[in-house]
């Protein structure tokens, strides 16, 4: 297994064991919301709330940087942290979870994170893919440039793992059901 693919999935697991410890801590989830602010069509889905202007840039692989909404400044869950990463979109009771990892957690570049909760998996990465493209506000071929890692949540899929299915829409995506 090469290094990159090795971290990835110690951060994934450390992810999910983190949100199982807050999920056993707090069962429910309230957002507060303030300021000037446009509401995601993604509610309860997890993005609530992102200011108006306030930017984060993201390099993609090729090097090219990318602004996109500063998702990092929306109502978190208590786990989200520069050390842990934040949540894009989705949640740990939603059919999906997008996490940004820092750049400093991955080597230098930043990883966006999608696992998918549900069955079938097909459906639940479409949806996924709706709520990356809608929070980021970025194009299939800006997203395909990203440094994402997509893959089923762990125990979810004895046919396809934790291994990595890719964004349906990129180059090298595994079919799903």
């Amino acid at each position: 297994m090469n290094k990159p693919l090795a971290i990835g999935l110690a951060v994934l697991l450390v992810v999910f064991a983190v949100f199982g410890m807050y999920w056993l801590i707090k069962k429910t989830y309230s957002p507060v919301t303030s300021g000037t602010a446009t509401t995601s069509p993604f509610g309860g889905l997890g993005s609530s709330v992102i200011p108006v202007g306030n930017q984060l840039t993201i390099v993609l692989s090729d090097g090219s940087k990318v602004a996109v909404p500063d998702f990092t400044k929306i109502d978190q869950p208590a786990w989200a942290d520069p050390v842990s990463g934040y949540r894009v979109a989705g949640s740990e009771y939603s059919t999906f979870l997008i996490t940004y990892v820092p750049p400093a957690q991955n080597g230098g570049k930043a990883r966006v994170l999608v696992t998918l909760l549900a069955e079938p998996l097909g459906a639940t990465r479409i949806a996924a893919e709706d709520a990356l493209r809608t929070t980021l506000k970025l194009s299939n071929p800006v997203l395909c440039a990203l440094d994402t890692y997509v893959s089923a949540g762990p125990g979810l899929s004895d046919t396809y793992g934790t291994d990595p299915v890719g964004l349906s829409f990129c180059p090298g995506a595994v079919k799903l059901p």
